[in-house]
Order: C-alpha cells, then structure tokens, then sequence
C-alpha cells in the first residue's frame, strides 16, 4: 500500500494492489452520512465476525476499530 500526498492531504490518493484509489468528489445527496455509517457499522460487524471465525483475528480487529467509529459517526449510539 502506498499513499501520495502530492497536492496536499485533500487530494491524498492510495494505491492498493497496483491501483489508484481517489477519494470521492461530491457526496451522495440521496444518503445522509448517519445512513451511510449505520450501513458501515452493520457491516463490518458480520465481516468481523467472519474474519474471526476464520482465525483472521488482526483483521477482525481493524473491523471492529471501523464499526466503532461507524456508531460513533452515526449518532444512533455510544462507542461503549
């Protein structure tokens, strides 16, 4: 993985398995971004899962890291 910063960490771009991974320009209007964190939170909650009953348990640990701050954007729930 390799990360450029070449106009600043605005335009930061990742480059993942020999691809180009931009941030998105405009947000989705039809999508608040609490919906969209719910959505992220659920999901990577059953990945974690997965990944843990496969002995993945790093992994799972990232999961887990992003479903927090996933309900803690979401404003439905508490982190604890």
């Amino acid at each position: 993985m390799t990360f450029h910063d070449a106009k600043g960490p605005e335009h930061m771009t990742i480059e993942v398995f020999g691809q180009d991974v931009e941030p998105a320009d405009e947000r989705d209007e039809g999508m608040r971004a609490e919906d969209v964190a719910v959505y992220i939170s659920q999901m990577s909650d059953e990945m974690s899962r997965m990944a843990r009953a496969n002995g993945l348990d790093l992994l799972a640990y990232f999961l887990d890291m992003a479903r927090l701050e996933a309900r803690a954007r979401s404003g439905k729930f508490d982190i604890s």
